[in-house]
């Protein structure tokens, strides 16, 4: 039994080292970290509880592992203060906002991005498993249901941002002045869970016999 979920035991394993790990030296005050992670911890926890009765496989797992990795970096020094820029320039050797012409920080939009990209599959298989339909509408449901968690994350942010930390909420939330910041990071989760399911249906007919 243990050899089946190795896998998965190794990715919680490393999650939590890594989310303990974060907390050391982080720019985010103890309260804002803490706020950040609540939901990552109750995922983690229903996650490892429940991970048999879901039907995720193993690629989903991963996806999921990556999803939360880059929360986990992003709640370390508050999103839009990630210092990816002068990792590029470090590693790489030239600036990436500096290439695209970027003038903020665009980290927690990666994220956004991230997490209908790699959402949509593991809710997909978990629609397939709890619901009788046609692999098109599953994964229409599953673009959907993507969309419908953003925007119930960001009326959570924003409750959580105004009740607890309003002194932080611009930095909590990473609005950085941008009053279209919510409707933006709602459109690139969508655009996340759109551009998979799109790749999964090229290489589903590209693999499929020629009629």
């Amino acid at each position: 039994m243990k050899e089946k979920y190795r896998l998965r035991i190794t990715l919680l394993v490393v999650t939590i080292l890594a989310l303990i790990l974060s907390a050391i030296g982080a720019t985010a005050t103890w309260k804002d970290f803490i706020l950040h992670h609540i939901a990552t911890v109750l995922f983690i926890v229903w996650l490892a509880r429940y991970h048999r009765r879901l039907g995720f496989d193993d690629v989903s797992f991963v996806m999921m592992f990556v999803f939360v990795i880059g929360h986990v970096v992003g709640a370390r020094y508050l999103y839009s203060d990630v210092p990816y820029d002068q990792w590029s320039e470090d590693f790489l050797g030239f600036s990436i906002d500096s290439t695209f012409g970027f003038e903020r920080n665009h980290y927690d939009r990666l994220i956004h991005f991230l997490f209908g990209f790699l959402f949509q599959r593991p809710v997909r298989q978990l629609l397939d498993r709890k619901i009788d339909c046609r692999p098109w509408i599953c994964t229409l449901l599953a673009i959907v249901s993507i969309g419908s968690f953003g925007a119930i994350y960001e009326v959570v942010e924003w409750s959580i941002a105004a009740l607890l930390s309003p002194e932080t909420a611009d930095k909590y939330n990473g609005q950085q002045g941008d009053m279209w910041d919510a409707q933006k990071d709602m459109a690139l989760a969508y655009l996340g869970a759109s551009l998979i399911a799109c790749v999964k249906l090229g290489r589903s007919r590209a693999t499929s016999p020629s009629q």
